[in-house]
């Protein structure tokens, strides 16, 4: 019962990181995009 509870959290989590992974990838294309529109080229 053990192993099939950590199973289940263990697949919730990482479908969570997942998710915040890809909105911190979101957020930093918008953040590097803003410094190349704003003639910055500092990534």
């Amino acid at each position: 019962a053990n192993k099939r509870a950590d199973l289940s959290v263990f697949g919730f989590n990482e479908k969570f990181i997942k998710e915040q992974a890809i909105l911190q990838f979101l957020l930093h294309a918008k953040e590097v995009e803003r410094l190349f529109l704003g003639g910055k080229r500092v990534i």
